[in-house]
């Protein structure tokens, strides 16, 4: 069974560091992505092994409270042994950078 929680980065006192925290069968698999997130607005179901979470987009140099880009939905596919992102969060890059 896949789980997913959204957690607050240590020592954000203002909430604006999140990320995801994801299991299968209790088994901790990690975090959603390599940097955490500004601001996750929503997680929801996508199906059997399939979760979306909803990043809020910010652009470089936007104010914490107002990003200036729209909202970028990642959908999530657990294939077995890898969790599949279907795009890339606002912060993130492919492959590690």
């Amino acid at each position: 069974m896949l789980s997913v929680q959204k957690g607050i980065c240590e020592g954000s006192a203002d909430s604006l560091c999140q990320m995801l925290f994801i299991a299968v069968d209790d088994r901790f698999l990690g975090t959603d992505w390599p940097q955490p997130s500004l601001s996750i607005l929503d997680l929801r179901p996508a199906g059997t092994g399939r979760f979306t979470a909803v990043y809020a987009g910010y652009r470089e140099g936007d104010n914490a409270c107002c990003p200036s880009l729209p909202p970028t939905p990642v959908t999530f596919t657990w294939s077995g042994d890898r969790l599949r992102p279907d795009a890339i969060a606002p912060g993130q890059c492919q492959n590690g950078c």
